[in-house]
This record gives C-alpha cells, sequence and structure tokens, in this order.
C-alpha cells in the first residue's frame, strides 16, 4: 500500500508539473499574440501617417507644365532664418565673381519664384536648426542660371511679402558701386 501511495504522488507531480507548464507557454503565447496585435495596430497608424504625409507633399509638388522642380542647399542666412514655407514666394540673389575685371557681383537672378517644398527641420538636442533644401518651381532656363549660380558663386532668397507681384528691373551691382 505504501508503494501505490507513492506512485499516485509521483504520477500527481508529473501531472502537475507537465501541466503548470503547459499553462505556462499557453499564458506567454496570448500575451504574444496581445502584443503583437497591439504592435500591428501602431504600424497601421504610423504607415497610415506616413501615407498621408506623403499624399500632402506630392499635392505640394503640382508643378505647372513646362515648369521642373529644383532643390538648393540653403544655410540659415540664405533661407531667411528658417521663414520660407512651402506656398511663398522668392527672389533670389546670385553672388559671383565678376568675369570682366574680377570684382565681386551680386544680381537679382530669379524673381518671385514659387516655393514648392522645404527640407525637414533638423533638431540637434534641444537646439533647432532650420531645414537644408528649398525646393522650387523654376523653367529649364531659369533651373540653369540658378544651377551655374549655386555652383560658381552662392545664392540668398528674399521672401517676398502676400500678393507681392511686382517684377523689378534686373541689374548687376559690384563692390565698387557701393562705395
Amino acid at each position: 500500500m505504501i508503494m501505490n501511495t507513492k506512485r499516485i504522488w509521483i504520477i500527481a507531480l508529473i501531472f502537475g508539473t507537465l501541466s503548470a507548464t503547459l499553462f505556462m507557454i499557453f499564458i506567454s503565447n496570448s500575451t504574444n499574440d496581445l502584443a503583437d496585435v497591439e504592435n500591428e495596430d501602431l504600424l497601421s497608424e504610423e504607415m497610415e501617417q506616413e501615407f498621408e504625409l506623403e499624399k500632402e507633399q506630392q499635392s505640394l509638388l503640382e508643378i505647372e507644365e513646362g515648369n521642373r522642380a529644383m532643390s538648393v542647399s540653403v544655410n540659415d542666412v540664405q533661407g531667411v532664418s528658417g521663414f520660407i514655407r512651402s506656398g511663398d514666394y522668392v527672389d533670389i540673389i546670385s553672388h559671383l565673381p565678376s568675369i570682366d575685371e574680377g570684382i565681386p557681383m551680386a544680381q537679382l537672378l530669379l524673381q518671385n519664384v514659387r516655393v514648392l517644398s522645404v527640407g525637414r527641420p533638423q533638431v540637434f538636442g534641444e537646439e533647432y536648426a532650420s531645414y537644408g533644401t528649398v525646393t522650387l518651381e523654376v523653367t529649364p532656363e531659369e533651373g540653369v542660371a540658378l544651377s551655374l549660380s549655386v555652383e560658381n558663386g552662392y545664392i540668398v532668397f528674399m521672401l517676398r511679402g502676400e500678393g507681392d507681384n511686382e517684377v523689378e528691373r534686373m541689374k548687376k551691382i559690384t563692390i565698387e558701386q557701393l562705395q
């Protein structure tokens, strides 16, 4: 009889351990399934937000027939301290060395140019650094002139006020003229 009691205890212990192990496996799988569902919900929300942002950016890049989108690098000074936004209009000043006399000169290169997009703001710690690129809508000829100015000198943007469509006569200004 003592032998049967020991067997019963050993069998009970084995079945108890087996049952507890299966129960733990079942619980951990259920928890993982819930976490997977939550992660999938978060992923789908992130994907939906990215899609909306991409859709918004595409709508901003509606370019008139015959024009092109062109991005140029800017720093804080060139980019009007980060005040340029999509949909704004800018004038562009080109600074180049004069070919004839070697004297630096500036000229109003392009006027009333539509800004299609600005690069994403970059955040370094708590310090804010403005965007690094501006995408403009230009004609092919304007794009070539802008590219030449960027590669051989530098450019500066002037932000236009809302409703300001006036075009100025373009002229070159040298350092000698400023003295």
